[in-house]
């Protein structure tokens, strides 16, 4: 049957072949552009030194508010994409031991019988999963896709001490792992547009008529009943039939209707998204709190803490209050539904939590800086129309980090996101 229809189209058109190495070199070209990179850099954070410095209490303060920030990393991922919290499970299995600790790599690649390249290719391409979080470049938002090929890595697979629990994540996640195709899911945006994005998920919502319901009349029976969205995703289940899921470890649930189009909608508000992850979260900041340097640290966390609890970002923000208020700490610390990037509409917000220790050389070289930076301003090639009416001169810091939970750690970071505590 097949060479029967490659004879035709030969005799139709001479051209074929062309046509076909073009078609090939086509899809070769959009493959590669998503390819995993090659030998990426590995950094090493280098905070040892500074960490022997602290004393032990600033070290556990720490070390608890960094498990604090790592029990919502699988938050991240479930914001992310459908899939991101099942891939890292299955990469950390391959590459682990039955008991839970790192593989004897030689002894899995000479297993796998594994060329020196495959090999590469493979753990390249985990360590960008394990530090995006994601198979989603944290900036920049693309896909990217192993270089090894398939049967290759379900070599490797197979070898795992772990391959009888890896095996089955590999058989449900090859296809999607290798996919390129329809390019729109190749980014994470909107779904409007045929983009990846998990803030909106169940049936999906792709027409200009969900996103108008969610950033309009969702947003509006969310503020009416006093919820920030912040911390909030939206399943849609039918043809006007919506949930809005709120993290918190309460739970909770409320129907509501409302008009849409002429007929009635329904909204149920279900507090409880994230529990387990927040619950952990918790139970490491009530350890934090112990070893806090003094009351505004102590006041943050329980703000932090009746947020997660509750879902209320108020309780959030009055926390944040106290974090503005606490200047020039040794170790600092920020955690929560911080950054709005992710979401195609800016509304929702990513979780993130880091801890770091102030470098007091450099960030007294800053503080100059800081202190001319109202006389610098005027110097800027824009005019002061672009410019708040009054500059508020800001903490600056400069941190060594010691645990960032991200897909991405930034070069610098402004805040409180929200305007209150800042002005406060």
């Amino acid at each position: 049957m097949r060479t029967e229809a490659v004879i035709a189209c030969r005799s139709i058109d001479p051209c074929w072949h062309l046509q076909q190495d073009c078609n090939l070199t086509s899809t070769m070209s959009h493959t590669e552009q998503y390819l995993a990179d090659l030998d990426p850099p590995y950094c090493s954070l280098n905070v040892g030194e500074s960490f022997k410095q602290l004393t032990d209490k600033e070290k556990l303060y720490t070390h608890y508010v960094g498990l604090a920030s790592w029990a919502g990393a699988s938050i991240i991922q479930s914001q992310w994409t459908p899939e991101a919290q099942n891939l890292y499970k299955f990469l950390a299995l391959t590459f682990s031991s039955d008991d839970g600790s790192c593989v004897d790599f030689s002894k899995l690649k000479k297993d796998a019988k594994s060329s020196d390249d495959d090999w590469n290719y493979a753990t390249s391409y985990t360590a960008q999963v394990l530090g995006n979080l994601v198979n989603y470049k944290s900036f920049g938002f693309s896909k990217f896709i192993p270089r090894i090929k398939a049967p290759e890595f379900e070599a490797i697979v197979l070898a795992s001490p772990n391959a009888t629990t890896a095996r089955p994540l590999w058989d449900q996640l090859k296809d999607y792992i290798y996919s390129v195709e329809p390019e729109a899911k190749m980014l994470i945006g909107d779904p409007n547009k045929g983009h990846v994005t998990n803030y909106y998920f169940g049936t999906e919502c792709t027409t200009e008529k969900d996103v108008t319901t969610i950033q309009d009349q969702i947003q509006k029976l969310a503020e009416h009943h006093q919820i920030d969205v912040l911390n909030t995703r939206v399943e849609k289940h039918a043809e006007k039939k919506f949930t809005l899921h709120i993290a918190s470890v309460d739970e909770s649930e409320e129907d509501i209707t409302f008009e849409m189009d002429g007929s009635q909608a329904s909204l149920k508000i279900k507090f409880g998204d994230f529990k387990p992850e927040l619950s952990k979260s918790i139970k490491a900041l009530q350890k934090a709190r112990d070893y806090a340097a003094n009351v505004h640290q102590e006041s943050a966390i329980d703000g932090y803490i009746k947020s997660f609890q509750t879902g209320d970002i108020q309780q959030h923000k009055d926390g944040s209050i106290h974090w503005v208020k606490d200047i020039g700490p040794v170790v600092e610390s920020y955690i929560g539904f911080i950054e709005t990037y992710v979401d195609p509409w800016g509304a929702r917000a990513e979780w993130e939590g880091f801890t770091a220790i102030v470098n007091k050389e450099l960030s007294s070289k800053y503080e100059t800086l800081v202190h001319r930076a109202s006389q610098l301003i005027t110097c800027l090639p824009w005019g002061k129309d672009f410019e708040v009416d009054e500059f508020r001169k800001p903490d600056f810091t400069a941190l060594e980090v010691v645990s960032f939970c991200t897909g991405g750690i930034p070069a610098g970071i402004n805040i409180p996101k929200c305007e209150i505590p800042r002005s406060s």
